[in-house]
């Protein structure tokens, strides 16, 4: 994963490649995918809509498709899509090995010099696995985009922008096609499980707070739409006061601040107001009354995320149920 700009050592190169990933998902370049993730919203609150229980999957399979039409041209909406099943499988090995203890030389890391051959060192294996499966994450979606370009069948992307200016361009970088492999494979295999935590932190929040959630959707009646959590104490209110500094700090500071918050920030927040526009998010109702998920109900790893729990989630009203007949997308 060293090849990642988030692992790169600050350097020239560090520079160059963050320099032509902001060209694609700057402030006002993330304007242009906006229907790309209305699209895919479209197509998780019908899921959601139809088959609740599957959650997890629902929410994973809508990032990625949204990732991957933006990045490559990739139309993904079947949650069976060969390239989402990958990057689903990839994500959920990457976020298992990194979980502190998990392999031995965790504890005792001289066991890194040992060959992948010797007794006990079946960490090696497994993580070279791991690592071919990564660029295989990267490199598949890619290759599938240049045959479309070849072909001349390909959707608009971030692939196809950056092979033309490449090819238009005769003082291009020798190793130009490293940088497209690296531009398209951060947006890609960074975006996904990330963006995926904070929604699953978003449903399980407004399961915990259901009077946040009521705010909520009473300001998105008004269209006037308002939210912020806070880690310590849950009262999104306090960033509606000016002197209060946006709660970005998720997101990094300086030069290693983020370079996909703005396309993070539009893709969560089209979804987080899109669910609570049409669906009221309850606690499951088990035999002995509505039963709600612990607090502090976390899994480790790279990412945190809530562990799996059940909720129900039901349209708050007809006029709902006629939008989420009608989707189409």
């Amino acid at each position: 994963m060293g090849w990642t700009v988030a692992l790169q050592q600050y350097g020239e190169k560090w520079r160059r490649d963050r320099t032509y990933f902001h060209q694609f998902f700057n402030q006002t370049a993330v304007e242009n995918y906006h229907e790309v993730q209305m699209k895919y919203t479209k197509v998780l609150l019908k899921r959601f809509y139809q088959s609740p229980d599957d959650y997890r999957s629902h929410l994973r399979c809508s990032l990625g498709g949204s990732i991957l039409e933006v990045t490559y041209g990739i139309e993904a909406i079947s949650e069976k899509d060969t390239l989402l099943v990958l990057s689903e499988n990839t994500v959920q090995r990457c976020a298992e090995a990194g979980i502190p203890g998990t392999y031995l030389v965790d504890i005792f890391p001289i066991l890194k010099y040992i060959p992948s051959w010797f007794p006990g060192a079946k960490f090696r294996r497994e993580l070279n696995q791991l690592g071919k499966q990564v660029l295989e994450m990267r490199n598949k979606p890619l290759e599938i985009a240049k045959t479309s370009l070849k072909n001349g069948d390909a959707r608009s992307s971030v692939v196809s922008a950056l092979i033309e200016n490449f090819e238009n361009n005769p003082d291009r970088p020798d190793d130009y096609e490293e940088i497209i492999e690296q531009v398209t494979g951060v947006a890609y295999i960074a975006a996904i499980d990330t963006t995926n935590g904070v929604l699953l932190h978003f449903v399980y929040t407004m399961l915990l707070h259901p009077e946040v959630q009521r705010r909520v959707q009473e300001e998105l009646d008004k269209v006037v739409i308002t939210s912020k959590p806070d880690a310590d104490k849950f009262n999104p209110e306090r960033f509606l006061d000016e002197r209060m500094p946006a709660p970005d700090f998720a997101f990094g500071y300086g030069r290693r601040e983020c370079p996909g918050r703005y396309f993070a920030d539009n893709g969560l927040f089209i979804i987080m107001v899109s669910i609570l526009h049409v669906f009221n998010i309850l606690p499951f109702e088990g035999e002995n009354g509505p039963e709600l998920p612990p607090k502090n109900h976390f899994d480790s790893g790279i990412i945190l995320q809530p562990k799996p729990f059940k909720f129900r989630i039901i349209p708050r009203s007809p006029d709902a149920i006629r939008i989420l007949e009608e989707l189409d997308y």
